[in-house]
């Protein structure tokens, strides 16, 4: 049974000075380690929680004045989706990270896409990672569906304003893309480009809560009907590498109250990390189903990146497997992977980069031994 979300907080105007993002609900993702990833000095929500830890605004949900609708409690739903029916069968899930970048060719598209249906219960589409353009995952996530795959939309806040996220949701609904995985985003100019100007209408907290609105009462942020109006599954991304790892779990919880129906982890390469955050889900009464990330990489160069922007810690096992040859890593992932499902996985989400023929290769293993 989901907690009651009855204690939300209505607030007028931004409640943490110095956030770039104006996020209204804790740090993002970015801010893991007290470093912004925009300013790359302290941030100013864990500056916060170090001094008032037991703060309302880490454990309520908070909306802007924007929103009308402010004392819903979103509450389990009968799955509309393969993908939720599965998760809630208790069954493990295996999905992959479909990249589509500007550079990409379309001659090799439907081919990937088909070959991949075969393997994999949903493909999770990509929103602007680093605020790189790619193409639009619902455009993608349409073509998936003539291919028989099950799509997870990501939607993030970055570039959007709540209206844009309205009309974006209604777009899942017309289209019936059952499933979306609502994130803040990165910093637009982490990819290097600075002259696009940022936008942070919402936080991923606010977004999950607008998509349930939506979804379960035919309404948004300000009341207005929708009409004929569909189930979405809404999921949230997490790091169970954060620090503080206590602030990650509320944050988690958060989502959870906001109406999050599962939950992707960022790449991991600890099974003890995942078992302790874990564990720490299962102490605070959240339980939502988990799919926990793997990730092979072709070279060192992205170690790095991941380390600076998605906030993990790349562990010496991983790159001393990374260092000799695509068959040491693909059996430290998979052994990895098989660890994660016994500490408590519902499934893994596999990422290749963009790499097709590899997410073939390892979602096959990983079926085949672990699922």
């Amino acid at each position: 049974m989901m907690p009651s979300n009855r204690s939300i907080l209505r607030l007028n105007i931004v409640p943490v000075k110095g956030c770039p993002k104006l996020m209204f609900n804790g740090p993002c993702g970015g801010g893991s380690g007290n470093v912004c990833e925009v300013t790359r000095s302290k941030c100013p929500w864990i500056e916060l929680f170090r001094r008032d830890s037991g703060n309302n605004l880490f454990t309520h949900i908070v909306l802007d004045k924007g929103f009308k609708i402010q004392d819903y409690s979103p509450r389990p739903r009968k799955p509309q989706s393969k993908l939720l029916k599965k998760l809630s069968d208790g069954k493990n899930v295996l999905t992959y990270e479909f990249v589509f970048g500007i550079k990409a060719s379309q001659n090799s598209l439907g081919d990937s896409l088909h070959r991949l249906s075969t393997i994999y219960d949903a493909v999770n589409f990509i929103d602007t990672p680093l605020g790189l353009p790619h193409t639009d995952p619902l455009a993608l996530a349409i073509l998936a569906k003539n291919y028989g795959i099950e799509p997870v939309v990501q939607l993030s806040c970055k570039d959007k304003s709540r209206n844009y996220l309205v009309s974006y949701i209604l777009a899942l609904m017309l289209h019936e893309i059952p499933n979306m995985l609502a994130i803040t985003g990165d910093w637009i100019h982490l990819g290097g480009d600075k002259s696009p100007r940022p936008v942070f209408d919402l936080d991923s907290i606010r977004l999950i809560y607008l998509a349930r609105l939506m979804s379960d009462l035919g309404i948004d942020y300000r009341g207005r009907r929708i009409e004929g109006h569909r189930v979405i599954h809404v999921g949230a991304a997490t790091n169970p590498y954060f620090d503080p790892f206590e602030l990650e779990v509320l944050r988690v919880r958060k989502k959870y109250l906001a109406g999050a129906e599962f939950l992707v982890t960022q790449p991991l390469f600890h099974a003890n990390i995942f078992r302790n955050f874990i564990n720490a889900l299962r102490e605070n009464n959240i339980n939502i189903p988990v799919i926990a990330s793997v990730i092979f990489l072709k070279d060192k160069k992205t170690l790095k990146l991941l380390e600076d922007f998605a906030r993990v810690r790349v562990s010496e096992d991983y790159v001393e497997a990374l260092s000799r040859g695509e068959d040491k890593l693909t059996n430290f992932i998979v052994n990895l992977a098989e660890e994660l499902v016994v500490n408590g996985a519902s499934g893994i989400h596999v990422l290749t980069m963009g790499n097709v023929e590899v997410a073939l290769t390892l979602g096959k293993i990983i079926r085949e031994r672990i699922l």
